[in-house]
This record gives C-alpha cells, sequence and structure tokens, in this order.
C-alpha cells in the first residue's frame, strides 16, 4: 500500500540527500566528499587515499578494483548493511566507475574485437541502473566526477559538465542528484599580500555550467560537505565538525 504524506512533515533528519561534486583534477571533490556525515568512501583510485586521510581520519574506505568489488558494496548498501553508524556512501569517482563497466564488458568479448555499436548501448544501460540504485538506498550519497568542456556547435558556446563517455550522460546522471556542484580554485590576494587558492563550489550559475543547488545551499560557496549536511538535514546528521 502506497504511504501519502504532507512533504511539510516529514523531518529534515530523515531525508537522504544525494550531491554530484565535479570538476579538475585538484579542484577538491575528493576532499570535500569525504566530508559527507559518516562516510564509507568507495575509492576508484588509490591516489586518493593521502586526500581521505588529511579531509576525515574517520572516513571507512573501500578500494575499489573491478565491477565485482563495486556490486558487492552497493548490495550491502541496498540491504542496509554497511558498518554500524554509517550515514553517507561516497562513489569517487563515477567517471571511473563509467570506466569499470566498459572493462566489464570488453572483457567479455574476443581478443582483437573493439567497442561496438551495441556495447555503447549496453554500457549506458548499466549506467543508467547504477545510478537508480544510487538514488534509491537509504543512505546519503555523494558522488564525484571529471569536468569536461564541450563547445556548441551552434552557437559556439562553451559548456562545462560531469565528464562521461556519451554525449548524454552527464545530464543522465545530474538528474539523479539533489544537487549538483561545479568545484574548482580561485587565486585571491590574502590581507598579506601573498596570493592564496580558494576552493569552492559553483551551485548556481551561468546556464554554460552543470549545477543545481538545494536550499538553503545556493550560489558560490565553500565546498564544505558537513556544513552543507547540517543546513539541509539538521545537526542529527552528525555532519558538522
Amino acid at each position: 500500500m502506497v504511504t501519502i504524506e504532507r512533504a511539510g512533515d516529514v523531518p529534515a533528519d530523515n531525508l537522504h540527500i544525494g550531491w554530484l561534486l565535479y570538476g579538475d583534477p585538484g579542484a577538491g571533490k575528493t576532499h570535500a566528499a569525504a566530508m559527507a556525515p559518516h562516510p564509507l568512501v568507495l575509492l576508484t583510485e588509490k591516489n586518493g587515499m593521502t586526500t581521505i586521510r588529511r579531509a576525515n581520519p574517520d572516513a571507512l574506505v573501500v578500494e575499489v578494483n573491478n565491477v565485482a568489488d563495486l556490486r558487492e558494496v552497493i548490495g550491502m548498501a541496498i540491504r542496509g548493511d554497511l558498518p554500524t553508524g554509517t550515514r553517507s556512501l561516497v562513489v569517487d569517482s563515477l567517471t571511473e566507475v563509467q570506466r569499470l563497466f566498459r572493462d566489464e564488458i570488453m572483457a567479455s568479448k574476443p581478443a582483437g574485437q573493439t567497442f561496438s555499436l551495441q556495447d555503447w548501448g549496453t554500457m549506458a544501460e548499466k549506467m543508467r541502473r547504477f545510478m537508480r540504485t544510487l538514488r534509491d538506498i537509504r543512505y546519503h550519497v555523494v558522488a564525484t566526477a571529471l569536468a569536461e568542456n564541450i563547445t556548441s556547435d551552434h552557437d559556439g558556446v562553451r559548456y562545462t559538465q560531469p565528464a562521461f563517455d556519451g554525449k548524454k550522460t552527464g545530464a543522465e546522471v545530474a538528474q539523479y542528484f539533489n544537487g549538483v556542484a561545479y568545484l574548482f580554485k580561485r587565486q585571491m590576494q590574502g590581507d598579506d599580500g601573498k596570493t592564496v587558492i580558494q576552493h569552492q563550489a559553483m551551485l548556481d550559475g551561468p546556464t554554460r555550467y552543470t549545477c543545481k543547488p538545494v536550499h538553503p545551499i545556493t550560489g558560490v560557496v565553500e565546498p564544505r560537505l558537513d556544513q552543507w549536511f547540517a543546513a539541509i538535514c539538521g545537526p542529527n546528521t552528525g555532519g558538522e565538525k
């Protein structure tokens, strides 16, 4: 039987929020994602471990080397069997997850065969199923992705979006998240006159950037996921440090 409830009556700390953080290498995606409330990080690139240790030494980490590892952890999340106290599942990164799906498809093909048009369709469907699963699990979800710049053939405008194989995949992936933030670095001059590098997150900006705000987190802000979750879901998220 379906349940009908008034949106305003749903406790804020019962919400499950999904964030997609994308940007160039070094923009601070892994550092920001590791600050999600009590995270379990699915790490597809081992060089991210040093960043996670610095951002959140208490974060739990699983190194994902293939699709079998990925499916095992996602199965645990579906059953609610992640380690006690886990509030967030972090996927770092979705760009690499898509490559794992591609590797799985290529491994099933005879030697010498190339990636076919049918294989592209198969990979796209694998990605859609994975995204639906992430959307529906009973944990907060934070995922990272690289950014890519695409120049429109129509008007010559350069658009910035999450980087995935397939022209429509970036937009399709973004729709599965409550919020989408473009992370970038900005040079500022400090009070002492020295150059300071600030990490920023754009959640609401020009249409040429793929982004989506979640009230009250809007505009250009610091990529502090602990504070974002606390502002949206309340202090009971355990995210704010």
